[in-house]
């Protein structure tokens, strides 16, 4: 239950690489995607002049999301991506303890195909979602 607080995290931007699937027992278990946003920014140099600031989200995917990502998911593709923060805590190889804040998806949506980047068009292609998110990162 929420106890009156929400969260939700929003992500448009394109695949810097392919998906990454991962398996285990010889089943799809998680699917990793790289997602680049841009804002642009103004430069600290000329008045008026402009610079691209890229900022990178690795985004974690899974049941019907990982499914979908490592199915119809291609580098350079456009997607939409609504996701949770989920914070995680694991000891390393040498015992000590690490932390992450993960984001985890729980509805994914392609927008456009990379190819449909360098022709200039948009359109919806496919989208995936789910109710109730598989947190256990792995």
């Amino acid at each position: 239950m929420s106890k009156g607080t929400y969260q939700k995290l929003t992500i448009v931007g394109r695949l810097g690489k392919d998906p990454h699937c991962i398996e285990k027992d010889g089943k799809l278990v998680a699917v990793r995607l790289s997602i680049a946003t841009t804002d642009s920014v103004k430069s600290k140099g000329k008045e008026g002049d402009w610079e691209d600031l890229t900022t990178w989200h690795d985004v974690a995917c899974f049941r019907n999301n990982a499914e979908f990502a490592g199915q119809y998911l291609k580098s350079g593709d456009l997607v939409l991506v609504e996701a949770k923060l989920r914070n995680a805590k694991w000891e390393d190889k040498e015992g000590n303890e690490q932390r992450s804040v993960d984001i985890v998806a729980h509805m994914l949506e392609k927008i456009s195909t990379a190819k449909a980047k360098e022709e200039g068009a948009a359109e919806v292609v496919e989208a995936s979602s789910e109710k109730d998110p598989l947190y256990d990162i792995v």
